[in-house]
């Protein structure tokens, strides 16, 4: 791959990271108004403007959505890619797999949406994030093929939406 195409590329990760965690808190956001709640979202986080949940029921389908609209729009990314091999839909199907892969070692991991549903369904989280991860990969791992990518392509996706991770991180705790 010729530098301008990676650079242009890496850049990429920024909006990547920012729309793809945007449309996820979307998702959550989007379902609790749907349910009658006054929501509040940020780049990394979503609830109740005020007070609580009434049920949970409620809580467990404003948290299902998030996830849900992640995968959602890694489906149909992927399904681009594999039709027409468009090199710059990658970092948006990248960092799709990214959030859910990096749960496992950022943050507390029984707070994060893929626990809560576990507990909603009387499972363990690995039942509910294994499955979601290997097919967020297998989407990865097939357009990786389709485009062409070098595995240290992959190593610079990895490093480029760690930071764009922790930027958002930041943003979010301290500006937003």
């Amino acid at each position: 791959m010729k530098p301008k195409k990676l650079l242009i590329l890496l850049l990429l990760f920024i909006p990547a990271s920012l729309l793809t965690c945007s449309f996820h808190e979307f998702g959550h956001c989007l379902t609790g108004e749907i349910q009658g709640y006054e929501m509040t979202f940020g780049l990394n986080h979503v609830s109740v403007k005020e007070g609580h949940y009434l049920a949970s029921d409620h809580e467990w389908l404003i948290t299902l959505s998030g996830p849900l609209f992640t995968l959602i729009q890694a489906i149909i990314l992927w399904v681009f890619i594999e039709i027409v091999h468009f090199l710059y839909l990658f970092p948006f199907l990248f960092f799709s797999f990214f959030i859910h892969f990096a749960v496992l070692f950022f943050g507390n991991l029984t707070m994060q949406d893929k626990a809560i549903i576990a507990r909603g369904l009387g499972l363990s989280t690995q039942v509910i994030i294994f499955p979601l991860l290997i097919l967020l990969l297998f989407m990865v791992y097939r357009s990786h093929q389709i485009l062409k990518f070098k595995w240290y392509h992959q190593f610079l996706f990895f490093v480029i939406s760690l930071i764009c991770l922790f930027g958002i991180i930041l943003i979010d705790e301290f500006i937003l």
